[in-house]
């Protein structure tokens, strides 16, 4: 079973990506997203080695 990183601020998504903080791990968004940027924090997490995001569904907008 994977480790699940919980993120509860866009800035912080990009700090643990950034640091090399998310390699092989999933990582669980708590903060409001508009569908739009979904894709592009999962590049971001597929490029810095991270397995797999998942929202909070009722704080998709």
């Amino acid at each position: 079973m994977r480790q699940t990183i919980i993120v509860s601020t866009y800035q912080s998504f990009i700090d643990m990506c950034m640091n090399g903080l998310v390699d092989g791990k999933n990582i669980h968004c708590t903060f409001p997203l508009m569908v739009c940027e979904i894709e592009g924090l999962n590049t971001l997490l597929i490029k810095h080695g991270g397995h797999e995001m998942t929202v909070t569904k009722s704080l998709i907008i």
